[in-house]
């Protein structure tokens, strides 16, 4: 199970956006859920480490929608429910 989610995921290319979180107002809200704290998240999107729907993204206050697919850093991948 591993294996095969290192192989799709960093090999291919190709991740699966398993962990739902909650939507709320914005990117940074959005985000700091399944981070260690806003502050982490805030530099995550400063640094331009954050994709939604595969567009990097660098304003905290983007608003976020249901279905948004969310890339944070290299390895966590996060989808909007």
């Amino acid at each position: 199970m591993a294996q095969e989610y290192f192989e799709k995921t960093f090999q291919e290319n190709k991740p699966e956006y398993e962990i739902e979180i909650e939507n709320k107002k914005n990117l940074l809200e959005t985000i700091s859920q399944v981070t260690k704290s806003k502050s982490q998240a805030k530099r995550f999107i400063l640094q331009n480490a954050v994709d939604v729907n595969e567009k990097t993204q660098n304003n905290p206050q983007l608003n976020t929608v249901t279905g948004d697919k969310i890339k944070i850093g290299q390895k966590i991948f996060v989808k909007v429910s």
